[in-house]
């Protein structure tokens, strides 16, 4: 969920709205696709994570709670968006799934 749409929103909204940029190495970012990110990430990993049966560790687990998979698609929103910030050009393609995997299964867990 969170390369397929908080990538993409942060690409579309950042080249539309995008008017305040960053620079981190070679690649060049704007704080509005940023946020366009983290708002999507969070709403489409806290939706997958609160419809799906079971936890995102296993089918068998119970489910979580309303507050924990809020938590947990919020901390991966976060960690995700930060992660697009500072990955180089192309390179956001791996670390933003992992990192956001990551992070909803330690606070999930």
């Amino acid at each position: 969920m969170a390369l397929t749409w908080g990538d993409a929103a942060a690409a579309l909204f950042g080249r539309r709205f995008g008017w305040h940029r960053y620079r981190i190495g070679r690649s060049v970012r704007s704080w509005e696709g940023s946020a366009a990110m983290l708002v999507t990430t969070g709403g489409a990993m806290f939706l997958t994570i609160a419809l799906l049966p079971g936890s995102p560790l296993s089918p068998l687990a119970p489910p979580l709670s309303t507050g924990r998979a809020l938590a947990a698609a919020l901390i991966g929103a976060a960690v995700a968006t930060l992660a697009e910030g500072i990955s180089p050009h192309g390179t956001d393609d791996l670390s933003v799934p992992l990192v956001a995997a990551g992070a909803v299964l330690l606070v999930g867990g």
